[in-house]
């Protein structure tokens, strides 16, 4: 990324000679997928059916997102792979707790 990056400068006037912020963001052209020098690319939609195939597949899923988890090529498909992998340990934590719950429950109406 360049580090003399100046996002907006409000002593200076806009193009149309009228007093406001001159602000110097990086062009991007969207229309043939270049990418200015030290920003990651976007993931594709290509991508992100091979990430949820790779999802739906048992014991690959976990694989696949701690993998993606530590990927630092695509910082939006690690931050969503990050999030699966939370998410799943949530729901692995829970389903323990209701497990012991109804064991308990079960022990106590078996007396």
């Amino acid at each position: 990324m360049d580090t003399n990056f100046q996002p907006c400068d409000s002593s200076q006037s806009n193009f149309q000679n009228q007093p406001g912020p001159q602000c110097n963001y990086p062009q991007v052209n969207f229309y043939n997928n270049s990418v200015p020098t030290g920003y990651s690319k976007t993931v594709t939609m290509g991508d992100w059916l091979i990430y949820t195939l790779l999802s739906c597949i048992p014991l690959v899923n976990l694989v696949a997102l701690i993998y993606f988890a530590i990927d630092h090529d695509k910082p939006s498909r690690a931050n969503m792979a990050r999030l699966s992998l939370i998410l799943m340990a949530i729901g692995i934590g829970l389903g323990i707790l209701i497990i012991i719950a109804f064991g308990c429950l079960a022990m106590a109406t078996s007396a």
